[in-house]
């Protein structure tokens, strides 16, 4: 049942629309548009502010990983080439809700997510090996 509840809820926010332009319309500099690989939910787990945790959406593209905040913030938007993302894993936070942490540009960052926090993983290490 809870199961359940929590896949509801998933695809519910995954339906989210971010407030700005989405990495599908994201260019680089060559040229390229880039790919989104995977979409889902989450929250961005702010260690340095307490009060700055917002929900939003994830997106792994095929050159970054993309936060963007479904409601204004200090940390609206996060955007993390996939050359910086470094020490990148599953863990869990308060010992039951599923997150992904890795370190970009020194510091290390978490987010939250209802379920399935491995698939970010796997989307992350797609993306990175097919641009080496």
């Amino acid at each position: 049942m809870l199961a359940g509840l929590v896949r509801w809820l998933d695809s519910l926010f995954s339906k989210a629309k971010p407030q700005r332009g989405s990495a599908p319309s994201l260019r680089t500099g060559s040229g390229e548009a880039e790919t989104v690989l995977l979409q889902k939910c989450g929250k961005y787990w702010n260690h340095r502010t307490w009060f700055d945790r917002p929900d939003g959406v994830v997106e792994v593209t095929t050159r970054r990983f993309v936060f963007e905040a479904t409601v204004p913030s200090d940390t609206s938007f996060l955007s993390f080439p996939l050359e910086q993302i470094e020490d990148l894993r599953v863990m869990r936070v308060w010992f039951m809700v599923p997150a992904v942490r890795f370190q970009a540009a020194g510091q290390d960052y978490v987010f939250t997510f209802l379920m399935n926090a491995g698939a970010i993983v796997q989307a992350i290490d797609r993306a990175q090996k097919a641009r080496t």
